[in-house]
């Protein structure tokens, strides 16, 4: 059984839910244990930095150059309205698209609406330089993006 100072830290994270207009019990679970992986990520790529530093071990990063705004250490002390711009926008999931593919052979990225598609495009247009054009899926598989103007 949960208890004491943890219990308490517990209830105000519901609190906080509740206020904020999330109330089935299933979506808090959801979106706790979504940061805790976001937390858990940066974490571990912090311990991988530190022994690179200290021994000189080479790593994969987990996050790139450019992603560095997505890690848990850098969105936590946000505002409200700052972190989900970086929750909804910055790490917004995709899916693999099962039938189409890009020119270069690989497997499209599926957003669920426009609206994430034209936001991704605009992210990638900062950090890449590369203007993007969003299109409906031809087999009803969201949303994608290409660098043609269709």
């Amino acid at each position: 059984m949960i208890t004491g100072d943890l219990k308490s830290k517990i209830d105000k994270l519901w609190e906080e839910f509740w206020v904020g207009g999330i109330t089935n019990p299933l979506t808090v679970i959801e979106q706790i244990t979504y940061l805790m992986y976001s937390r858990m990520l940066d974490t571990m790529e912090s311990k991988d930095e530190q022994k690179k530093a200290l021994a000189g071990v080479d790593f994969k990063p987990r996050f790139k150059s450019h992603q560095q705004d997505c890690r848990f250490s850098q969105y936590c002390n946000l505002s409200a309205d700052e972190m989900m711009e970086v929750v909804r926008d910055r790490q917004t999931p995709t899916t693999k698209c099962s039938v189409c593919t890009g020119a270069d052979g690989s497997t499209k990225d599926s957003y669920q609406s426009k609206a994430q598609a034209k936001r991704r495009s605009e992210i990638i247009n900062e950090e890449h330089g590369i203007r993007l054009y969003v299109y409906q899926c031809d087999h009803g598989n969201g949303w994608h993006l290409t660098k043609s103007a269709g």
